[in-house]
């Protein structure tokens, strides 16, 4: 099975992504980056097409860290594609010491059509892709924050008509925002962007304006 929610359009059916998991911009190259994005403006623009993208497929989220914005975004997104989500906590599982994560990715593949991952190792993530025949998403390891950065270029396409040629500057305030500059600079470097990171960084209640 393939990555669902990236690989397809209900439209035309067109294949946009050959990797089975997102784990890291690295799995994607410029062309399927673009397609990515290019598909993101088509659901903006029209969501009642694709109210039923997803119907009946369902989504393990695993947490093994606090979410806000990503545990939302990914529960609302399957949601308004005609799909469920799933949110197993540390609680329910213990990943890696009540149940292996090879167990973990066995038992969800059967029951769920994709899984999403926010962990901290980023091995962790790897070894449940590898040991899963389903979708595995990458939400955020101590490597990289993937769907973050493509939200944020999508953002800048939309202010900025445009990616390649752009020369962009990623800010970071703690370790957290270092994960999000690797994810950034990645997809820069793969869409033709010059991208750079602040060697100080930004301090807090600080902010920047896209111009």
């Amino acid at each position: 099975m393939k990555l669902a929610l990236f690989r397809t359009s209900p439209i035309n059916q067109k294949t946009i992504v050959k990797s089975k998991d997102f784990l890291t911009l690295c799995d994607l190259d410029r062309e399927e980056i673009c397609s990515i994005l290019n598909l993101t403006v088509d659901i903006k623009s029209n969501p009642e097409r694709y109210a039923g993208a997803l119907k009946g497929k369902g989504l393990a989220m695993i947490f093994e860290k606090p979410s806000l914005r990503t545990r939302v975004s990914f529960d609302v997104g399957i949601h308004q594609l005609g799909g469920f989500s799933i949110c197993l906590l540390p609680s329910d599982i213990s990943l890696g010491k009540r149940e292996s994560v090879h167990d973990v990715a066995k038992n969800l593949e059967r029951m769920v059509n994709g899984i999403m991952i926010r962990t901290f190792a980023h091995k962790i993530a790897v070894d449940l892709a590898a040991s899963s025949a389903i979708p595995v998403i990458n939400g955020l390891t101590d490597y990289s924050h993937p769907c973050q950065a493509m939200a944020d270029f999508f953002t800048i396409r939309e202010r900025k008509g445009k990616l390649p040629g752009l020369k962009l500057r990623s800010f970071s305030r703690d370790a957290e925002g270092n994960i999000l500059c690797q994810a950034f600079h990645e997809c820069a470097f793969r869409i033709d962007c010059c991208g750079q990171v602040m060697a100080r960084q930004v301090e807090k209640g600080e902010s920047y304006t896209l111009r």
